[in-house]
């Protein structure tokens, strides 16, 4: 039987039920109202109760790939000393031409080692199989003869080197490459905006993304006794559909329900139950405001970020663009969820296009960072950044299932 999360009491939940879809911050989208007088904004530090959640400061976290958190890898390649250093430019030239290696192109193909007062030159010139595999000089020359190089620019003298498996990600695993006494040169391109992910630097970790993170964190705890989710447009801070799992079907999770609703927002719906319990709601604002405006007439294709790009590993979503009849789903939208959805849900959430996902609970079976990272697996048309930590305490225990 799973434990049942006790409800959350704050002083965020009273305003937050007394006017469901209203901004957190700022207008109500599409007709200018502002929230009503004397109604209190979001307290930016929730003051938290005794209903489980520890009184500790919560950290927010990115969830992103192991390749991206863990040192780089190493593999073994094997280098030869030239004799010659007037020789090195024409030697990279040809060997580029006729032995290319193409899964270390984040490589430079020359390293200097200074042995004593000498310093020497030496080539890359291909990856071994093995690190303990025989490294036979004549094997090597005749292979380099058969290449058409020249072989009496080269020593007999070869190396085994251990290169880096793949161009590093962060500034951290570079600086832990360059550390190693062995350290083959590679190129390293920082990305800032990943960086700041990484160390946490970005603007979602400051105070203003903070408050609005633990208000809509909030909701969704609210949503049940166990918790739920929130469906957010953060370019307007309008919540679009809130709501819980429900009994009755094996697949009715909370992400499930929401994406039925984010659906009856745009004019859609498919689960007859999403219509019919009172706390699963979604904003008729929207719709409303779609009919009357003629979303798709005169509208525009417009970017949901200026980081567009697909980044490797699943660090950076790929956040796609809205189009000209409004958001597919969740195109553009944030999702904050009480617990750690499951591979089910974590995949719906992939096919509806979402932004971010942020989730405060990990479960046993969560697929965001428990036990896989659905999200940083190649292949898929879209992804979304991950973030976890929100209002999480140690009094939460580990669900079964999200």
């Amino acid at each position: 039987m799973l434990r049942m999360q006790p409800p959350l009491h704050t002083d965020l939940e009273n305003s937050a039920r007394e006017d469901k879809f209203t901004l957190i911050t700022g207008q109500q989208r599409g007709n200018g109202r502002t929230p009503a007088a004397g109604r209190e904004p979001p307290p930016k530090k929730l003051k938290i109760v005794e209903n489980g959640f520890s009184l500790k400061p919560w950290k927010l976290r990115a969830v992103l790939g192991d390749e991206a958190i863990s040192p780089v890898p190493l593999v073994p390649a094997l280098a030869a000393q030239i004799l010659d250093k007037k020789e090195t430019s024409k030697l990279i030239r040809r060997l580029n031409e006729v032995l290319p290696i193409p899964y270390l192109q984040h490589l430079k193909r020359v390293k200097s080692l200074k042995e004593g007062e000498t310093t020497y030159i030496y080539l890359l010139l291909w990856r071994l199989d093995s690190l303990t595999c025989d490294i036979d000089p004549n094997l090597v020359i005749n292979k380099l003869k058969e290449a058409g190089v020249d072989v009496n620019s080269f020593s007999r003298h070869f190396r085994r080197e251990m290169v880096a498996k793949f161009a590093p990600l962060t500034r951290s695993q570079f600086e832990g490459l360059k550390s190693q006494p062995s350290y083959w040169p590679c190129n390293f391109h920082e990305d800032k905006y990943f960086e700041s992910l990484v160390t946490s630097s970005h603007e979602l970790w400051g105070e203003e993304s903070r408050a609005l993170q633990e208000a809509y964190m909030a909701r969704a705890w609210a949503s049940s006794a166990r918790g739920g989710g929130v469906v957010v447009d953060p370019s307007t801070n309008v919540v679009v559909a809130e709501g819980h799992g429900t009994e009755g079907h094996p697949l009715h999770h909370t992400v499930i329900n929401l994406v039925d609703l984010v659906a009856r927002s745009q004019g859609g719906g498919a689960l007859e139950h999403t219509d019919k319990i009172d706390t699963l709601q979604y904003n008729k604002d929207i719709l409303q405001s779609n009919k009357v405006n003629g979303i798709g007439q005169e509208a525009e294709d417009r970017p949901t970020t200026s980081h567009n790009h697909l980044k490797r590993y699943g660090s950076i979503a790929q956040l796609s663009t809205v189009p000209k009849t409004g958001p597919y789903l969740c195109t553009g939208y944030d999702v904050y969820l009480s617990h750690e959805p499951c591979h089910l849900c974590s995949m719906a959430l992939i096919h509806m296009r979402t932004r971010r996902v942020f989730y405060s609970v990990p479960t046993r079976d969560g697929a965001l960072g428990s036990c896989d990272k659905i999200h940083t697996l190649d292949g898929l048309n879209h992804r979304y950044e991950v973030f976890t930590g929100i209002m999480q305490s140690e009094s939460h225990d580990v669900t079964d299932c999200c």
